[in-house]
């Protein structure tokens, strides 16, 4: 992973205010945590950048950051004037239709990749985005079972 997208990846989630984060693509993966209780503002100025192999992660993290598949311009709607696929709170399944990214004037579906709520977006509508940056982070949801 390129450093300076480790450092948006940060960013996010320093701003974010979450215990967890994972960002999973085939360069690499890349888990932030922080201690139950600890605020942005406790957290270390900047992470390390780790060359090495990334350990293995959880099963099933509590928040992870959907990459976009390939770079182009991504889009949340279909059209200008219409709703988007997806908002900030949406409940997802894996396969949903999330949004789309404009690559050499052809448009690519992106789809969640697991079952969950959208927390937040990392990209505005129509904004050029490159393979393997976040596109949103999804946020697992607790089991119902009893």
């Amino acid at each position: 992973m390129q450093h300076p997208f480790v450092e948006h990846l940060f960013d996010l989630f320093e701003q974010s205010g979450a215990l967890e984060m994972e960002f999973v693509s085939p360069e690499g993966s890349l888990r932030l945590a922080r201690a139950a209780g600890a605020g942005p503002a406790q957290m270390p100025a900047r992470p390390a950048v780790a060359t090495a192999a990334a350990p293995a992660m959880p099963a099933h993290p509590a928040r992870h950051a959907l990459a976009a598949p390939l770079s182009g311009n991504f889009f949340r709607a279909s059209a200008p004037d219409a709703a988007p696929f997806a908002q900030v709170g949406s409940i997802v399944e894996p396969g949903q239709v999330l949004g789309l990214i404009e690559t050499m004037k052809m448009l690519n579906e992106v789809e969640a990749d697991r079952a969950g709520r959208i927390v937040s977006f990392a990209i505005d509508n129509g904004q050029a985005v490159q393979a393997g940056a976040a596109l949103l982070v999804i946020e697992a949801l607790e089991s119902a079972h009893v």
